[in-house]
C-alpha cells in the first residue's frame, strides 16, 4: 500500500514538472530574437519589405497567442492548486492521501504564480497584442496608399518598441 502511494506521488510530481518545463519552454520560445530577411540581394526591395512586415506580423500573432495560452495555463494551474491546498489543508478535512498531495500541489501553485510574476507574462503577452495591431493596423494603410514605405517602417520600429525585452523580476520575500 505504501508502494502504491509513493508510485502516486511520483507520477503527480513528473506531471506537474512536466507542465512547468512545457511552461518555460513557451514563455522562452518567444523571447528569442527575430530571424532577419533571408533575402541578401534582391531587386525588389519594396517586396521584401513587404514579406518581411508580413512574417514580422505572423510572427507577433503567434508570440501573443503562446504567450497568453502560457498565461492562462499557469493561472489555471495556480488557482487550481491554490484552491486544492486551501479545501484540504485544515486537518479535519483531509484525509491521508490528500495530506500526502499537499507538498506538490503547493510546489504547482507557487511555481506557477512566480513564473507568471517573474516574467511578466500578461504585460509581455498584452505588447505583443498591441504591437501586432499597430504594424497590422499601420501595413493596412500602407497597401491601400494612405502611408508610404518610410511611415511603414517608422511603424515596424515603433512595433518593436512597443514589444520591449524580456522582463525578468523576481523578488522572492
Amino acid at each position: 500500500m505504501k508502494d502504491l502511494s509513493l508510485t502516486t506521488e511520483i507520477v503527480i510530481f513528473s506531471v506537474i514538472i512536466v507542465v512547468l518545463a512545457c511552461s518555460i519552454f513557451f514563455i522562452f520560445r518567444f523571447f528569442k530574437l527575430q530571424k532577419s530577411s533571408d533575402s541578401s540581394s534582391s531587386e525588389d526591395v519594396l517586396k521584401d519589405i513587404e514579406n518581411s512586415i508580413i512574417g514580422t506580423l505572423s510572427t507577433y500573432n503567434d508570440m501573443a497567442t503562446q504567450l497568453h495560452l502560457t498565461y492562462v495555463i499557469l493561472g489555471c494551474i495556480a488557482i487550481i492548486s491554490s484552491v486544492f491546498v486551501t479545501t484540504f489543508i485544515a486537518g479535519s478535512t483531509a484525509t491521508v492521501s490528500y495530506r500526502d498531495y499537499l507538498p506538490f500541489v503547493s510546489f504547482a501553485s507557487t511555481a506557477s504564480i512566480t513564473l507568471i510574476t517573474a516574467f511578466n507574462l500578461g504585460t509581455k503577452a498584452n505588447s505583443c497584442r498591441t504591437a501586432w495591431r499597430y504594424l497590422d493596423y499601420t501595413f493596412s494603410r500602407y497597401k491601400t496608399g494612405e502611408i508610404t514605405m518610410a511611415e511603414l517602417l517608422k511603424a515596424k520600429f515603433e512595433a518593436e518598441t512597443i514589444l520591449g525585452g524580456v522582463d525578468f523580476q523576481y523578488n522572492p520575500k
